[in-house]
């Protein structure tokens, strides 16, 4: 239901599994097979309620202890966390599945940091969150960068906000035979009109580039700022992020 497979600041990866039904599940023995390994434990009469995924109970796997996942997102100690698992999972895309104490697959999906998913999850310190769960979710259109960075490790994403529901990249303009940028158009898809005034374009992942827009847009318009970014050497496309003021990505192309 989440993944975070290149986190930002150098904190650790996770891959977040929910139970989307009523009836608690017997865990042991589950494994992931592809992206990343790492076995649950085996069912303890010590513990037997251990060994069980909740219903609806959101539940974290890293590739940290459990203990420097938590410090690293401040998440409560009523969440379950597992780990660590052996590999890192790729930042330019694999396939995760997951397989019960039999070898059934149980859930599997395939992500990638270039066409449809969101890049915003690429090294820019969002997620990638599941949208519908009552549907297939080996499909990107289930899938979007969380609401906020860090993601939302064991609970519920929120619904994006305002800004992020309304605005979005429309155009990226080159000068002509460079990779330099000309101009970034920005299109106001909402009823009301937003303030530009908090919101920068950047190009680094870290957002150390980013300029302001400033002004305000119109219901239904279209606004284009000047700026220049350059594709970074060794690389074959630029990544262009629209941030607020708390570096929270708006959108991205």
């Amino acid at each position: 239901s989440e993944i975070m497979y290149n986190p930002g600041d150098g904190k650790p990866e996770f891959i977040e599994v929910q139970n989307l039904t009523v009836t608690p599940l017997d865990l042991a023995n589950w494994r992931f097979t592809d992206g990343v390994s790492y076995e649950f434990p085996s069912f303890s009469s010590r513990t037997p309620q251990a060994s069980f995924l909740g219903a609806f109970e959101r539940i974290l796997v890293t590739s940290a202890t459990p203990s420097a996942l938590r410090a690293a997102y401040s998440i409560p100690g009523s969440v379950r966390i597992f780990g660590p698992w052996d590999g890192l999972l790729e930042n330019d895309g694999e396939r995760i599945t997951l397989k019960d104490k039999n070898g059934i697959t149980l859930t599997t999906v395939s992500y990638n940091d270039r066409g449809k998913f969101s890049i915003a999850a690429d090294g820019a310190g969002h997620s990638l969150v599941l949208k519908a769960t009552n549907r297939v979710i080996d499909d990107w259109r289930q899938w979007r960068a969380s609401a906020n960075p860090d993601g939302s490790p064991g609970s519920e994403d929120p619904e994006v906000g305002a800004l992020a529901s309304s605005l979005s990249l429309s155009e990226v303009a080159f000068l002509e035979n460079s990779g330099e940028t000309s101009w970034v158009e920005i299109h106001n898809s909402g009823t009301s009109s937003r303030s530009l005034g908090n919101v920068f374009l950047a190009s680094a992942r870290d957002f150390s580039d980013k300029v302001a827009v400033g002004g305000s847009i119109t219901a239904g318009s279209y606004r284009s700022r000047e700026v220049s970014f350059t594709i970074p050497t060794g690389q074959d496309r630029l990544p262009v992020f629209l941030i607020d003021s708390s570096d929270r990505i708006l959108d991205s192309a």
